[in-house]
């Protein structure tokens, strides 16, 4: 079976045998989620699980590369949402000149 991760686009392959599964992926992540819902499953069931992790350490480098785009626009929509306030507190003075430019018009 393979699945395909909606957070990162990665891809997760398994293989089912008896009293065996293999999970394999370029996102540590992805495994990380499958562990703990099996374990979950597993304790909800009272099955013993023996776990073994090798990790190529090239697939972290991997992730993350394909991560770092969300990062960043995370990032920039975290700016441009503390930005908020001083934009509203300009808009309030460029209003506040309009009305006393408009004002001192009607004066003259």
């Amino acid at each position: 079976m393979i699945y395909r991760s909606i957070i990162n686009h990665s891809l997760v392959f398994c293989k089912y045998s008896t009293n065996q599964a293999v999970f394999s992926s370029q996102s540590f992540s992805a495994i990380a989620i499958i562990k703990a819902v099996v374990v979950k499953e597993a304790a909800l069931r009272s099955i013993a699980l023996n776990f073994s992790l090798s990790m190529n350490e090239n697939s972290i480098k991997t992730c993350l590369e394909v991560l770092k785009p969300k990062f960043e626009y995370f990032q920039k929509t975290i700016n441009d949402y503390n930005m908020i306030p001083a934009l509203k507190e300009l808009q309030i003075q460029v209003l506040s000149m309009q009305a006393i430019n408009n004002k001192k018009r009607r004066e003259i």
